[in-house]
């Protein structure tokens, strides 16, 4: 019995020698240099950080993550951990999907042991994994779907040991895994049905085995189910906002589905799928395949056999995993390439199928022991060395330098943004930075090095921290502020939003006031203290020292409160400052807006509307607050929060009174939050802050046919007016030139009446200039103003002359204007033109 112990040990020393030699290279190929390469880093990776720091630092609890569009926050908990034991470094972000695709190696092994127990299979197909450049790639970027291959393996792991020994524990496992991976990255949403086709293949072949694990199964489903309630509670609740990434992405959205049909666009996917594995794959890393030739050719032959095996679940369950995971990319398929996002499920049965492939090509020797010795040899030699060009190549600088990499782009590694949350984080002042800098997530991240804690310079009270009263400080002005944000998000750069890092925290600062020089102009004629520059040595921003003397910052101060107005969910607005009423096509209208919770609520975002006179919205200025970068869930009782906006009015608006539209809306569902009355019940769904010009771009002579003066109460003037020929039941255009004498407040109404000779009215119209777009109030004095009437006639209204009387009033009161003529004499309250008008029948 000892012997035979001693025998089995020592025929196992050599695996498990092996098998720590794997996972070491695995782990070591994932975490070396792991804050270096990459270079960079990836965008959404710094936005995962920037929730990372809000979770450890200013006590948020999300479950949707606005960025990735999904309720997936499982990476984002795990690298708050990272952050919090390592601080707002590139290595936090990356530590966690480095240890999953190194522990995936490991399970990998365990699974493949377990579905065909051949320890041999298991170690090739693990060491593939561990050297595959594309993987360790993956594994290295700081980013969610790195976590689907390690629950996946898990899973047929637990939930295949189960079905083969019984064990209700094992189900139980996995259907934690399960539930657990619904909270990674979509692709993970077909793992239900991987298990759905593995289960009804046993139903075929192995129907009592498969009764037998009814009751385990079930199990594993309603432990699965529990877990993944909250998600799908989320699926049910805001089904738009759940579905929000996958809506964006979609084989229908595929431009080429409508020139070459929906068919073909499928067929030539299939193809790319087949070419992916090791012929050709653009969508790849590096533009490379997943494997290369040896590797490839290794494939090949395993998936050949396990399809020839396909009676026993234990082999055939590769080939049925890859076809089933790759349906999320054939669903999203909008883009030529297969996406490795959406393909990341089939890592661990293709290198299953490459282990299987290699022992079935050493086993056609094993007849012949020396013969078989020699081909291991062999076997061995070949994988070792094509891992090793493969870790080569990915370690030095050849992947990183070839222009056809699509992992390294300024789109990708964002050089400016490093650079400057790099030099900002190893400033010990303060340091004023413009908002819409600070809010791009890579700077917000690495800031966190320095200042993890975001809050309102503002308190509860209108008055500033004081801890933003600083005497020395440094000002960084971007070379290229308006560069495109690489999180997808538009945001037009704002002169007059800043955030300041003094200490631990970023202040977001008051807008600096309108009637102030801008921070820019102020500091374009001093020489810069420092300069900003990426790894390139390109210049991005020049940086300005600041003492209490020389200090450019004006703050603009809270406004009367009157304009505010109360919202349900404890939202107030306390103040708004409509900072221009007069705007040209193609102009700004700056809008400060000032708010204040009473608790802490879920994410808003605060719509700016432009509306013309039918409610229609012309403009939006729509934005989570702080461009982002401060979430309605992060505000505190104890604040003001400030948020500015720059409403751009399109070029080809039309002049008139417009009017602004505020208030908030749900991110999720969309809704907005009521507007409470006095008494708190709900009243509306926005605030009307204030209204403005839009004014012509350039005034338009017009040269009426009748010239003909008159003066209504010293505030219009009549110039001159044009009337066309009507006839009985048809439409009479009137056309009169106004011009305004002095501004007014009111919005007067002009009357337009067709008289007999008698004085009687057989028909007239009323109306606010142009049909109410250009009302009196936003007139500007000695404005020339083209107002084009039609009066419909009656259809039994005789032929003849007819005289046309005008006049103003007040809408409200009913009070006409009095008018004077030509030589200023009162003529009361109308005035007849002087060419009646012809009706002919």
């Amino acid at each position: 019995m000892l012997r035979m112990m001693r025998a089995r040990l020592s025929s196992t020393r050599p695996f498990n020698l092996a098998f720590a030699a794997i996972l070491l290279l695995a782990l070591a190929a994932r975490v070396y240099a792991l804050d270096a390469l990459p270079p960079g880093i990836q965008y959404d990776a710094a936005s995962n950080g920037v929730y990372a720091l809000n979770i450890v630092f200013n006590n948020a609890r999300p479950f949707f993550i606005n960025h990735m569009g999904a309720p997936e926050p499982l990476i984002v908990y795990l690298q708050a951990i990272t952050v919090w034991l390592f601080g707002a470094r590139v290595v936090a972000l990356r530590l966690v999907p480095a240890l999953s695709g190194a522990l995936c190696v490991a399970v990998l092994f365990a699974c493949a042991n377990e579905f065909v127990r051949d320890r041999r299979v298991a170690l090739v197909a693990a060491f593939a994994l561990a050297a595959s450049a594309p993987l360790i790639d993956i594994s290295r970027l700081g980013l969610r779907f790195a976590l689907v291959p390690l629950f996946e393996a898990a899973l047929l792991f637990f939930a295949w040991r189960g079905w083969r020994n019984g064990a209700r524990r094992d189900f139980v496992l996995a259907g934690i895994v399960l539930g657990l991976s619904v909270y990674t990255y979509i692709a993970a949403l077909m793992l239900p049905a991987v298990l759905f086709v593995l289960w009804a293949h046993q139903f075929i072949t192995a129907r009592p085995l498969w009764r037998s694990r009814l009751a385990a199964s079930a199990a594993m489903i309603a432990v699965s189910a529990v877990i993944a309630a909250p998600r799908v509670i989320f699926q049910i609740q805001y089904p738009a906002s759940a579905l929000l990434r996958a809506s964006q992405v979609s084989l229908l959205q595929n431009p080429a589905v409508q020139s070459a049909g929906l068919l073909n666009v499928i067929l030539a996917r299939l193809v790319a799928y087949a070419k992916m594995f090791g012929i050709e794959w653009q969508g790849g890393s590096f533009n490379l395949p997943l494997l290369d030739p040896f590797l490839f050719a290794l494939f090949l032959i395993g998936l050949a056999v396990c399809l020839a095996r396909w009676k026993n679940i234990g082999w055939l369950w590769a080939p049925l995993t890859i076809v089933v995971m790759l349906i999320p990319d054939l669903l999203g398929a909008n883009e030529p390439s297969p996406n490795k996002l959406r393909t990341i499920g089939i890592i661990p049965p293709t290198f299953f199928l490459v282990g299987v492939g290699a022992i079935y090509a050493l086993d056609l020797f094993k007849r012949r022991a020396r013969v078989y010795r020699f081909a291991a040899a062999g076997l061995a030699i070949v994988l070792i060395a094509s891992a090793a060009r493969g870790l080569d190549a990915y370690f030095s600088i050849s992947p990183w330098a070839t222009p056809l990499n699509r992992e390294l782009d300024g789109f990708n590694t964002n050089l400016p943004e490093i650079a400057e949350g790099q030099w900002i984080a190893r400033r010990a002042e303060p340091v004023y930075v413009p908002l819409n800098e600070y809010a791009r997530s890579p700077v917000h991240f690495l800031t966190g090095a320095r200042a993890p804690r975001l809050r309102a310079a503002l308190r509860a009270d209108g008055t500033l921290d004081p801890r933003v009263a600083v005497s020395r400080a440094w000002v960084i002005l971007p070379v290229d502020e308006n560069r495109p944000r690489t999180e997808g998000q538009v945001y037009v750069y704002d002169p007059a939003a800043y955030v300041l890092v003094a200490g631990d925290s970023v202040f977001l600062l008051p807008p600096t006031r309108p009637d102030a020089p801008s921070v820019e102009s102020q500091l374009a004629a001093r020489r810069p203290a420092d300069f900003i520059r990426d790894d390139h040595g390109s210049l991005i921003a020049n940086a300005y020292a600041i003492d209490s003397s020389t200090n450019p910052f004006r703050f603009a101060t809270l406004p009367d409160q009157s304009t505010g107005a109360k919202f349900s969910e404890g939202f107030a607005l306390v103040g708004a400052s409509l900072e221009a009423d007069r705007v040209q096509p193609g102009g700004v209208i700056p809008l400060s807006l000032y708010w204040q919770t009473t608790k802490p609520s879920a994410d808003y975002t605060i719509f700016v509307h432009l509306l013309d006179l039918n409610g229609e919205v012309v403009s939006n200025a729509d934005t989570l607050p702080g461009a982002a970068a401060y979430p309605t869930s992060l505000w505190t009782p104890d604040e003001i929060v400030p948020t500015h906006h720059s409403i751009r009015v399109p070029l080809r608006t039309l002049p008139g009174k417009y009017s602004i539209e505020i208030g908030l809306s749900n991110t999720l569902s969309q809704t907005r939050l009521d507007v409470l009355d006095a008494r708190g019940n709900p009243a509306d769904s926005r605030v009307i802050v204030g209204a403005v010009k839009v004014a012509p771009r350039a005034t338009s002579a017009y040269n009426p046919s009748h010239s003909q003066s008159a003066n209504f109460d010293q505030r219009i003037a009549l110039e001159g007016y044009a009337v066309s020929v009507g006839q009985p039941g048809e439409a009479l255009a009137v056309t009169l030139a106004w011009r305004a004498q002095q501004t007014m407040a009111r919005d007067y109404t002009v009357f337009v009446h067709v008289l007999t000779g008698s004085g009687a009215i057989v028909a007239q119209a009323d109306h606010q200039p142009q049909a109410g777009r250009y009302p009196t109030s936003i007139w500007d004095a000695g404005e020339a103003v083209r107002d084009d009437f039609t009066v419909n006639l009656p259809e039994n209204l005789p032929a003849g002359r007819y005289n046309i009387e005008i006049g103003w009033y007040d809408l409200k009161t009913g009070l006409r204007l009095p008018v004077r003529d030509a030589n200023n004499q009162s003529i009361g309250d109308s005035v007849i033109l002087d060419a009646p008008v012809e009706v002919a029948r």
